[in-house]
């Protein structure tokens, strides 16, 4: 069973396979986006890639998102089970943002079977939405977490509903606040060493958050993870994914 993964966003969208296997383990889900460098499929002689190194969100995923897939599907010599489509929302309408992808999949009359979904507004809201299995249970952080989740419930977080962190600034057309920045400067202010790192702790984190309990607090996240079990689940039944086996 394959899958293609097309993630807007960066280093830690890198290793979101990583996340994905771990609670789909007969797929393997193939990052196309986002990617470190040009494209690993070979171009003809004087043709030059385009792609940027890291993926892109927003407005700014679009673009990009229709390059690569077209290119897949120009030169690939095989096709995915299904294809995954993930992007940071960024305080935008999941609606209008949504729209926007399946514009692109029918201008390019795109024949793949297709998940699209958002973290709201990043990925980081997933790690606050499970709090005491992510943050409680790092070593760098689980000495002061229960610090920090009070710092931050007293700017307003609610972590009940951890989607509904920020609002839209009109000027900047993204996010009032950054969520991977409160949380930075809530563990600066228990533990003056080392800062929180989209990079290298994110990652870290999200393998050890339970997708149950986020979807229960994530109605977004819970959207999409359920539409990924249910073709999961179907893949499995009939035996029809391809290159990989069934567990």
């Amino acid at each position: 069973m394959v899958a293609w993964l097309m993630a807007g966003g960066g280093y830690s969208e890198l290793r979101m396979p990583l996340f994905l296997q771990k609670h789909f383990p007969s797929c393997r889900f193939e990052r196309q986006l986002p990617i470190r460098q040009r494209s690993p499929l070979p171009y003809k002689a004087g043709e030059k890639g385009s792609l940027s190194g890291l993926g892109r969100t927003g407005k700014s995923f679009i673009p990009q998102l229709r390059e690569r897939l077209q290119e897949l599907l120009q030169r690939s010599d095989h096709r995915p089970d299904f294809l995954f489509i993930l992007d940071d929302l960024d305080c935008r309408d999941h609606k209008l943002a949504q729209g926007a992808i399946e514009t692109v999949l029918s201008e390019m009359n795109c024949d793949l079977d297709c998940i699209v979904g958002f973290a709201a507004p990043e990925v980081e809201a997933w790690l606050v939405a499970d709090w005491d299995g992510t943050f409680g249970r790092c070593s760098k952080f689980k000495g002061h977490h229960v610090a920090m989740r009070y710092t931050l419930a007293t700017r307003g977080i609610n972590f009940e509903h951890p989607e509904q962190f920020s609002s839209m600034d009109d000027s900047t057309g993204s996010c009032r606040d950054k969520l991977s920045q409160w949380l930075d400067d809530a563990h600066l202010q228990y533990f003056s060493k080392g800062h929180f790192s989209k990079k290298e702790d994110t990652p870290e984190l999200l393998m050890c958050a339970d997708p149950q309990i986020i979807a229960r607090k994530a109605p977004l996240f819970c959207r999409f993870w359920q539409e990924l079990t249910d073709r999961y689940q179907i893949l499995l039944m009939d035996g029809s994914g391809k290159g990989f086996p069934l567990q």
